[in-house]
């Protein structure tokens, strides 16, 4: 995003371009529900499908990064906040990558606080390395 800042219209015109600083991890982030992609064809429609998760569900958000009163601060722009599906604990359950974390994401740090503390309301919680 800096290299982007630094080549705009503005910066070359010679005004001042606030560029994020290098602690924030990312500038834009967007979220949608897990059943919000369009599901592409693979076959040839011969096997029937039992399990389709993909509803082109439109809940989505941005969370963007913007300078306000001399900090930086995470807005969140854009939101529909709508579901096309029921929201039920037990489908939500039985999908594996949400009981998933990736080792990269910041929120492990977090976790393993959690697991060494003895979190009572996370008893199944495991940190794997």
């Amino acid at each position: 995003r800096n290299k982007q800042l630094r080549e705009s219209k503005r910066a070359k015109d010679g005004q001042p371009v606030r560029c994020l600083p290098e602690e924030l991890p990312r500038w834009r982030r967007r979220y949608i529900c897990t059943h919000g992609w369009t599901d592409r064809s693979r076959g040839q429609g011969v096997r029937p499908q039992r399990q389709i998760r993909s509803t082109a569900c439109p809940f989505r958000l941005t969370a963007e990064s913007v300078y306000i009163q001399g900090s930086w601060r995470v807005e969140i722009r854009f939101p529909v906040y709508t579901h096309n599906h029921a929201l039920l604990e037990s489908v939500y359950d039985n999908y594996s990558h949400i009981r998933q974390v990736p080792m990269c994401e910041p929120l492990v740090g977090d976790l393993r606080l959690i697991v060494r503390s003895g979190g009572k309301s996370l008893r199944n919680l495991r940190v794997y390395s």
